[in-house]
């Protein structure tokens, strides 16, 4: 029963290695260079006026 143990377990490490030594053929440009904020589109969105902003917890009246 240990040999079923042991031989589970050496093939799982085996696995778990060669899947994580795989080469990354992946072209990751965007995680190398990172994104360049001064192109960022925003839109029509504005920011949240903050001060017109009702909590239930402040009631006024």
């Amino acid at each position: 029963m240990n040999m079923k143990k042991l031989l589970f377990g050496i093939c799982a490490f085996l696995v778990l290695v060669g899947s994580a030594c795989t080469a990354n053929t992946a072209d990751d440009q965007l995680y190398e260079n990172g994104v360049d904020k001064t192109e960022l589109v925003n839109g029509d969105k504005k920011s949240v006026d903050k001060t017109k902003i009702i909590n239930g917890d402040n009631k006024k009246g």
